[in-house]
């Protein structure tokens, strides 16, 4: 029983140490500006919304599915940098 309650808090505190790392890796791309963000299918309030998130949680899964859900605006390539031009009629 020891045991099991020692392992729980381990995984526990290796899950905030990672959640920890991963928002310091998040709070530069404030610094980023919206259209960019907008680009990879983010805002800032995205950004914002997943570093108020509980510290038990995976910050990246939120921005992922949020991303997703909003998808890459038209100008973004998906196969590299490249801004993809609609094409003449």
């Amino acid at each position: 029983m020891i045991k099991q309650w020692t392992d729980k808090a381990f995984g526990l505190g290796i899950g905030l140490i990672a959640s920890l790392l991963m928002r310091s890796a998040i709070k530069p791309l404030l610094r980023v500006d919206e259209q960019s963000l907008l680009e990879v299918g983010l805002s800032h309030a995205d950004l914002i919304e997943c570093l108020s998130t509980p510290l038990t949680t995976d910050p990246t899964k939120f921005l992922t599915a949020r991303s997703r859900k909003r998808g890459p605006t038209k100008a973004f390539s998906p196969a590299g940098s490249q801004a993809v031009l609609p094409s003449a009629p």
